[in-house]
């Protein structure tokens, strides 16, 4: 294995991480989060249909096997698309992505309750601490709870929901279909529901594309067309990181993989400190840190764990 294999999904993380202010730019530039989410799965659903057409066609599910991608495209990928960019859009991006990636620790309650399988007792013991840093993250005691919006916080919330959802209900499906098949079936389909209800293109705001947009924040005097500043999003954004971790995770392994992907909210916070002057307090910083060194240890213990049926 080359040494640039294990760079793969950190270069993906980098990427998403620095697309999450970006994003929080483009809708403070009067750019919906409903067509932001759009824009995103579009991307996706474009490089990854693509990809199943020139190699995996003839390895297309059918019947049962197809309904279940695509109810996984519509609620596993529009859905968590949707809750990410109204999230964003309404609490500061540390905030929003520490409770979204509480997601591990609901997937270890999964697989002790539905699954039956068993957690060991650290489990639940970094549970209960990040449960400790996710409440100093939120401020909860002090002014900062008080000044948060609820619709952020339960938006948040949902991140972590069908993030959880995601990755459970992903690791069923790749036992019959390769990755690049999941998500070539499952992004379109997120992208025609998407499109075809809460985002209709018809109703795109294209004055988002015509006009000029300033980046912002500590890079406000960059002013570039609305137009190349979404696709930057779509591309470098999303569409590549999906692909860049995708392979990733083919070579060295879903264990490094998701240690690496803690990598994504620690980037998206220092670049929102740096770009957009989004400055935490210093228990939300130790919050953070509580939470995210949780999540690390937690997917750790549960990777040395056998596979539930």
């Amino acid at each position: 294995m080359r040494t640039t294999d294990y760079l793969l999904v950190p270069a993906a993380c980098v990427l998403y991480g620095i697309n999450q202010p970006l994003s929080r730019v483009l809708i403070d530039e009067q750019l919906p989060a409903k067509y932001l989410a759009a824009a995103r799965m579009i991307a996706v659903a474009v490089v990854f249909l693509g990809w199943v057409l020139l190699r995996y066609r003839d390895q297309v599910p059918r019947g049962r096997e197809l309904g279940m991608l695509l109810i996984f495209g519509i609620v596993g990928i529009a859905g968590l698309q949707w809750m990410l960019t109204e999230s964003i859009s309404r609490l500061d991006v540390g905030v929003a992505l520490t409770i979204g990636y509480t997601a591990p620790l609901l997937c270890a309650l999964w697989c002790l309750v539905v699954r039956k399988q068993h957690q060991p007792a650290a489990v639940w013991l970094l549970m209960a601490l990040a449960m400790l840093g996710l409440a100093l993250a939120l401020g909860v005691g002090g002014d900062t709870f008080s000044d948060l919006p609820a619709a952020g916080v339960v938006f948040a919330f949902g991140v972590a929901v069908l993030f959880a959802y995601y990755a459970l209900h992903g690791e069923v499906l790749l036992r019959t279909s390769p990755a690049p098949v999941v998500l070539g079936i499952a992004a379109p389909a997120a992208a025609i529901f998407w499109t075809l209800t809460f985002a209709p293109l018809w109703d795109f705001p294209t004055e988002a594309l015509t006009d000029d947009m300033s980046l912002g924040g500590n890079l406000s005097d960059i002013v570039l067309p609305g137009s190349l500043v979404l696709l930057w999003s779509m591309i470098f954004g999303t569409a590549l990181p999906y692909a860049l971790y995708l392979v990733g995770i083919g070579r060295v392994g879903p264990t490094f993989g998701l240690l690496s992907g803690t990598l994504e909210p620690i980037v998206a916070v220092i670049a929102a400190w740096l770009w957009i002057d989004q400055v935490l307090t210093a228990l939300q910083v130790l919050g953070c840190v509580i939470v995210f060194g949780s999540v690390i240890a937690v997917q750790f213990v549960r990777s040395r764990q056998p596979v539930a049926a």
